[in-house]
């Protein structure tokens, strides 16, 4: 039941019939605006509740009445902010509540800024940076400054006013490079606001040097390496710009090198910029580059061979399709290795060049289409004449006693010298040699050619001059006429050249003798035969080797007659020289000469048995070509070489093995391979004269084919070759059964 209650002065008297609280409870809340707080009681029951509520500072007293079922709230307004008690006394039906309540009022922490000076939240950092921190609103305010790398708490302070510094180091950071999270918490007991920053701790990017491969003119598909080392710098950001193209890589760390390859794949103009930067640093590197074509497809037509004085036009041309641009171009001349000329030339599809040639010569020519970076080179021999102006000099009436005459060739017209690679022939009834002409023929120096007449009479001399574009011939008739001697020739003419001497054996005794004919004028003239022996290597035959045994006088034969022994001469071809000199006729000597080609005779190849046998396909056989023979005693030690071959014929084939047997060795002869197989004994067809067949591979119905080469390789002293062979062939005919033997006595 519900009493009237009676309070103070400062109470109301409230009488209530109604339900009867029981507890009691108090909300005290700080608004975190203007110091205020707000205080709550709630009964769980009851109505026409009186309350009196202490704020506790000294500001005096207010009432309230809540109701049980709808609870009601009083705020007040403090003078400052801190920590306040305040006390609630309640009463309904002479029943009494009392509790105190300790609250902080004051001012929630908002509008808070933390960052760089300008607000942002990403801080570079070299060795020490400044956190700025800012609020509006707050009271009793601390902060902590916490490092998330080091784990640990940077700073933690009350802060007394509203907008203060805090300077953080790379210590701070336990000089670890990189991104750090670090937090600044500002917090009072009715508020907490946490804002995160990045550190960058970066080094700063310094000591750049570019190690990489690049020019300022670079072709298509070059490969351009835009390498480079640092002495410093972290976290860093490589943008590089080539052309329209940007390639960006971020390197996490410390960058000391770093390598970066492209292929140019456009023409034109580029401006390649590398930039490095990270937060703290910045650094630009720039190179201008010309990318083109290298030069290419050019071809130069000219005439290579002019006469003194003239002017050739070359014609450079570039196909179409030709790829462009190729760079500022220029051709380059240049003459045995000097510069002479340097023009600008285009990528047209033709274009000239005039050269001219005011001296004659052989002159290495170089012209050189060249670019910043490539060139093309063309290089050729330019030949510049001289017209032809010789004269041949020559006795036109030549006794036969001085049949050795001098003939002399010179340029008549000093404008005409010198002549370079002058060609000549003489040419004497139809019988031609080369007139030897120095490489340079000037007009200051005559050149000049030894020849002996043979046998006498009206000789037609003719004398033929050509360059690469002017040829002279000049014809004469030199009589010539007796002396002392009727006739020049001692040796036919036929044996007067090195390709077509007299051929001998060295098996045989040869004797040569020459034919001296004196006139009646000169016939009781005393005479001396003297006779010179030469070698004459094979591989030189303008060089003959003189013999030192025919120098001694004792080792003459004095006379018109030279003997060879036997085997006396090794192969090889010589050349014998006589001279016969009329002692009392003044100019009464007169030589001819002889090549003679002493030869090996050919060795005899043979087998035992003959050119056809019947052997027993039963028993072994035996082929033996051990008795073949060399008839040349000096190398007669010297073992043959033996090399085998074996056809297996069909009876059926008979008529043809005996048309290869009547041809064998002749223009007409047939190949053996055409009469049957290969007999397939490569392993008892040895190289030895002597070889047996064992049975098993004998075949009956067949004629087994032979042919054995027979060969000597000799080694002459003079290191001449000489490679002598014979063949000879066997037909073995296989019966079944053993063939009957002839036997003559």
């Amino acid at each position: 039941m519900c009493k009237p209650f009676l309070f103070s002065a400062l109470s109301a008297f409230v009488t209530v019939r109604c339900a009867t609280p029981t507890t009691m409870t108090v909300q005290a809340n700080a608004t975190g605006f203007n110091n205020m707080g707000q205080f709550c009681p709630e009964l769980d029951d009851g109505v026409n509740v009186t309350c009196l509520v202490d704020h506790g500072v000294g500001t005096g007293q207010m009432w309230m009445e809540p109701d049980g079922t709808s609870p009601s709230c009083v705020s007040y307004a403090y003078a400052q902010a801190g920590y306040q008690t305040i006390h609630l006394y309640c009463s309904v039906d002479n029943i009494f509540f009392y509790q105190n309540k300790t609250l902080y009022v004051g001012e929630k922490i908002d509008q808070v800024t933390v960052g760089d000076q300008n607000g942002n939240t990403l801080i570079p950092l070299i060795d020490s940076s400044d956190i700025y921190v800012n609020y509006v609103n707050g009271s009793d305010v601390s902060l902590e400054i916490f490092s998330n790398t080091s784990n640990a708490i940077l700073s933690q302070t009350n802060v007394t006013t509203r907008n203060f510094t805090h300077t953080i180091t790379a210590a701070d950071l336990n000089n670890q490079l990189g991104m750090h999270a670090v937090s600044v918490t500002l917090q009072n007991p009715i508020s907490s606001v946490t804002r995160w920053l990045v550190i960058a701790l970066n080094e700063v990017i310094s000591g750049f040097n570019f190690t990489g491969h690049i020019n300022p003119f670079m072709h298509i598909d070059d490969v351009i390496d835009l390498n480079f080392t640092l002495e410093k710098g972290s976290d860093v950001s490589i943008a590089i710009e080539i052309k329209t193209v940007l390639f960006v890589q971020k390197c996490e760390g410390a960058l000391r090198n770093h390598s970066f390859s492209y292929t140019l794949n456009e023409t034109g103009s580029y401006i390649i910029e590398l930039t490095l930067s990270n937060f703290v640093s910045t650094y630009n590197w720039t190179f201008p580059l010309m990318v083109q074509y290298p030069v290419h497809n050019f071809t130069v037509q000219q005439i290579k061979n002019v006469m003194k004085g003239s002017t050739d036009t070359w014609t450079i041309e570039l196909p179409a399709g030709s790829s462009t641009p190729m760079g500022i171009l220029f051709g380059v001349t240049e003459e045995d290795g000097n510069q002479i000329d340097n023009i600008s030339l285009t990528t047209a599809a033709s274009q000239t060049y005039s050269k001219s040639y005011p001296t004659a010569g052989y002159f290495n020519i170089t012209f050189t289409i060249q670019s910043e970076i490539s060139r093309m080179v063309f290089s050729w021999i330019q030949v510049v004449e001289n017209e032809l102006s010789l004269e041949l000099l020559i006795q036109e009436s030549v006794p036969i006693s001085q049949s050795e005459q001098e003939f002399v060739l010179r340029i008549t017209d000093s404008n005409t010298s010198p002549l370079f690679k002058l060609n000549c022939t003489l040419d004497i009834d139809g019988v031609s040699q080369e007139f030897p002409i120095a490489e340079q023929f000037t007009d200051s120096t005559n050149q000049t050619l030894i020849y002996r007449y043979y046998g006498i009479g009206n000789k037609t001399v003719t004398v033929n001059c050509s360059n690469t574009l002017r040829n002279w011939a000049v014809t004469k008739i030199v009589e010539v006429w007796t002396d002392c001697f009727a006739s020049a020739n001692f040796f036919s003419v036929a044996f007067k050249s090195s390709t077509t001497p007299m051929r001998v054996y060295i098996t045989q005794i040869v004797q040569i003798t020459a034919k001296v004919e004196v006139t009646q004028l000169c016939k009781n003239s005393s005479r001396e035969y003297w006779w010179d022996f030469y070698d004459v290597p094979h591989d030189d035959h303008l060089n003959p080797e003189l013999r030192g045994y025919y120098n001694d006088s004792a080792n003459q034969p004095h006379g018109v007659t030279i003997t060879f022994a036997k085997e006396a001469i090794e192969a090889g071809l010589k050349k014998l020289v006589l001279r016969v000199n009329l002692t009392d006729q003044e100019g009464g000597i007169l030589e001819d000469f002889i090549y003679v080609d002493f030869r090996t005779p050919p060795i005899v190849a043979q087998i035992t048995g003959g050119s056809e046998v019947s052997h027993e396909v039963s028993a072994n056989l035996i082929m033996d070509a051990s008795s073949s023979k060399d008839p040349v005693q000096l190398y007669s030690d010297q073992p043959f070489d033996f090399n085998w071959t074996c056809f297996k014929v069909p009876d059926a084939n008979v008529t043809d093995l005996n048309t290869f047997m009547g041809t064998f060795e002749t223009v007409n002869e047939i190949s053996p391979s055409s009469l049957g197989a290969d007999c397939s004994l490569t392993a008892t067809l040895t190289n030895q004269g002597r070889i047996e067949i064992p049975s098993s591979n004998l075949r009956d119905g067949f004629y087994f084919l032979f042919i054995v080469t027979v060969e000597k390789i000799n080694q002459t002293s003079a290191g001449l070759t000489i490679r002598r062979n014979d063949k000879v062939f066997q037909a073995v005919h296989i019966v079944p059964y053993e063939p009957p033997r002839t036997e003559l006595k």
